[in-house]
């Protein structure tokens, strides 16, 4: 493995998601020694100066690639986009803009990978955070073994990909992933302790309030959200 390709997806509904969007970036980057190809997709308007930052970062090749959509196309389909744009050939993580890490949580969870590589397994630095131990099917001394952990912050095999499929462009476009994932037989290896905190889910917003996910925009042409349109 030379690299792993970051999917890290942006939308600053808010004063208090702008500001973790910022210390979350900055703690992917100082979190690990692995190489990393790093896409930033900043679902919305540039109206609160990440994107100023991240073209800094891409001056100075910190990260690879910066896609600034018009408006929020849903993080569903930003996801998708990173994912096309990728290019390790073994791993992608798909991270929200609400995660601090520690420092060597991607090298555990590649080490976990490596360990039960003959299991079907997907990996994250943290546990479901609203309720850790629910979805918790089995546990080892140093693993956890999770059916839904994971959902804002995981590292997959590409072939899981070639498994299951895209996202879909949905407003729970997460947990329709999940299911996915549990019914091809995955589960979620989490490090006992857990080597990142979520920052986002107490501070959260209604998605079917803050916009109308019935239809989305894409080259000018409405479409069902259920649909990827690319």
């Amino acid at each position: 493995m030379n690299y792993v390709s970051v999917v890290f997806v942006h939308w600053a509904q808010n004063q208090y998601r702008l500001d973790l969007a910022f210390r979350s970036l900055d703690s992917l980057l100082e979190s690990t020694e692995i190489p990393l190809e790093v896409i930033i997709v900043e679902n919305g308007k540039d109206e609160f100066e990440f994107g100023k930052y991240c073209r800094l970062l891409l001056s100075e090749r910190r990260i690879a690639h910066h896609i600034s959509n018009g408006e929020n196309l849903h993080f569903g389909y930003a996801r998708n986009q990173g994912i096309l744009l990728s290019t390790a050939p073994d791993l992608i993580a798909i991270v929200d803009n609400d995660i601090i890490y520690e420092k060597g949580w991607l090298e555990k969870c590649l080490e976990g990978l490596k360990k039960f590589k003959d299991r079907k397994l997907i990996a994250s630095p943290l546990s479901y955070p609203r309720f850790p131990n629910r979805y918790l099917v089995e546990e080892t001394k140093e693993w956890k073994f999770d059916m839904r952990a994971g959902s804002n912050c995981m590292v997959l095999p590409r072939k899981v990909f070639d498994e299951i499929g895209l996202f879909k462009c949905h407003r729970i476009a997460g947990s329709l992933f999940a299911d996915k994932l549990v019914r091809a037989g995955y589960l979620t290896l989490v490090p006992k302790p857990d080597m990142a905190k979520d920052m986002g889910f107490k501070r959260g917003y209604h998605l079917g309030k803050e916009r109308d996910h019935s239809k989305t925009l894409h080259n000018g042409i409405k479409v069902k959200v259920d649909k990827f349109p690319i």
